[in-house]
């Protein structure tokens, strides 16, 4: 049996200035020896299709800023980092 460690959670969020809610994909996670088989992106893609279906304008991912290798890896999906988050 093969145990993998993989899974992403979206979340669906209506927003007061867009006509249409925005999804978010708030965690992304492929466990380390299984990284680069497509795994992420495929899991990324499912997301999106999901949240389009749902009526999503638009998706963002939410990323601690120490994680600079997930941002590489949404930067490579086409991603771009447009704002802060303050807390």
């Amino acid at each position: 049996m093969t145990k993998h460690s993989e899974f992403l959670t979206v979340h669906l969020t209506p927003v007061l200035h867009r006509a249409a809610p925005v999804g978010r994909l708030t965690l992304v996670v492929v466990a380390e020896n299984e990284r680069g088989q497509g795994i992420g992106r495929a899991l990324v893609e499912a997301a999106e299709l999901e949240l389009a279906a749902r009526g999503s304008v638009l998706v963002e991912v939410i990323s601690n800023r120490r994680y600079t290798g997930a941002h590489e890896f949404y930067e490579h999906l086409g991603y771009e980092m447009t704002s802060y988050k303050f807390k």
